[in-house]
């Protein structure tokens, strides 16, 4: 009988082995913008970083599956509703609110072994990310890297034009420097001054809500309706239009998302763009000019005084919660926001660091890597932090559309901001 018992578990054992006596795979498919096999900054980052968890935990495969960044939040909230969603999911910040009001992400804490420890977050510049993201005690996402809106500009084509940073410390400095940087060959604008990407998909901190937010530090009341419809809210609003209206920034800004925005610039055909910071290493790889010429600008304010505040967001991961792979899929993002990775999202990605150790490092100090020390300054000067509770994505989305309706003359900027507030409480 023994013996008999002993043949039944060798024959369940090579069934779980298999013929080459390897153990059992979990997979892990996991959601994001970035993809390993593709070969910028942070997409290397990222394929380094998988080989490297993979090595460490020989019985889980991370399997990727590149998605449309602006569609991530509602397509995974979808998905999970459905039951087919994958174990992991990055999310930009103003989107969290999606999934996690929907209830369909899991709570980390009991599943992270070391990153949530009071020791380890000693590590962080600033608890604020991990703050954002508790809910009730619960941690419901897990940050990446952090970013905010970034102005980058040519400083060849500033000093073309007698141009210094200086001259582009207030809105009407920046606007007046935008339409003498545009350029026109043969009547027509070979390059234009400013780019600002107007489109509703993919819509980000734009001009319009850092003017408002030093006006105004709140622009959602404690019920997530959006309190816009103001007088610093007018005066934003049409900041921003004039940019099109006044020939610094083309008509089809309206039309363009960041990612239009970020091509035009590599291409030579804007003097200065807003993007993110995580898009600034990318930028200098692809330039199609000198890309010892990049600079960044301080965001402008309405006096010059101090620079306009960086609204701060990021991308995030969460888990399924309904995952059948939830422990091995919460390793893995463990893995990714851990202390011992996160100078590959730096030195390799080009990501502004938000960890101690990485800023102490000796590579911090290169050439290459004194803009992030431009933007960590900015971040130490005048920051926002937008409710994740809040729908900071729809709001930049009707923002957006807004500025659309005052440009081609459909609404004054008080009747397009009320919009935006009715929008807004209606989608609550």
């Amino acid at each position: 009988m023994k013996n008999a018992k002993l043949g039944i578990g060798s024959v369940v054992m090579a069934m779980c082995l298999g013929a080459t006596g390897a153990v059992a795979e979990t997979t892990v498919r996991m959601w994001s913008f970035l993809d390993p096999s593709k070969d910028t900054p942070r997409e290397r980052a990222l394929a380094q970083i998988i080989t490297g968890f993979e090595r460490k935990h020989s019985d889980i495969k991370i399997k990727v599956e590149p998605q449309i960044w602006h569609q991530l939040a509602d397509k995974f909230t979808l998905a999970a509703g459905s039951g087919g969603a994958p174990d992991v999911a990055w999310i930009n910040y103003p989107k969290l609110v999606v999934p996690i009001n929907a209830g369909v992400v899991a709570d980390l804490k009991p599943l992270f072994q070391n990153e949530l420890s009071a020791g380890a977050q000693e590590d962080f510049i600033t608890k604020a990310p991990l703050d954002a993201v508790t809910v009730g005690g619960k941690v419901l996402a897990a940050p990446m890297f952090m970013l905010s809106g970034v102005v980058m500009y040519r400083k060849d084509a500033f000093s073309k034009q007698g141009l210094s940073p200086a001259d582009v410390k207030t809105w009407d400095g920046m606007l007046a420097a935008s339409r003498q940087l545009t350029e026109k060959t043969n009547g027509q604008t070979s390059s234009w001054g400013m780019g600002i990407a107007l489109s509703k998909d993919g819509a980000s901190t734009n001009p319009l809500l850092v003017g408002l937010l030093e006006l105004q530090p709140k622009v959602f009341d404690e019920k997530c309706r959006p309190t816009v419809a103001t007088e610093a809210g007018v005066k934003a609003l049409q900041m921003q239009a004039d940019f099109v209206m006044k020939s610094a920034t083309s008509p089809e800004a309206m039309a363009r998302t960041s990612d239009d925005n970020q091509d035009l610039f590599t291409a030579g055909r804007q003097a200065i763009v807003v993007g993110g910071s995580s898009r600034v290493s990318s930028t200098r790889e692809k330039a199609a000019w000198d890309a010892s010429q990049l600079g960044i600008l301080k965001w402008p304010s309405w006096t010059g005084a101090i620079s306009g505040p960086y609204v701060m967001d990021g991308w995030f991961a969460v888990v399924w919660n309904k995952s059948p792979n939830a422990k091995a899929a919460a390793a893995f993002v463990e893995y990714m926001m851990s202390r011992e990775v996160a100078p590959l999202w730096t030195l390799v990605g080009g990501q502004v660091p938000f960890r101690k150790s990485v800023i102490a490092m000796p590579e911090m100090k290169s050439d290459a890597n004194a803009w992030m020390t431009q933007v960590t300054e900015g971040w130490s000067e005048n920051v926002a932090f937008l409710p994740s509770e809040c729908n900071a994505g729809a709001l930049n989305s009707d923002l957006n559309e807004a500025t659309q309706k005052v440009i081609t003359g459909r609404a004054t900027p008080l009747e397009a901001l009320k919009e935006v507030e009715r929008l807004g409480a209606e989608r609550l």
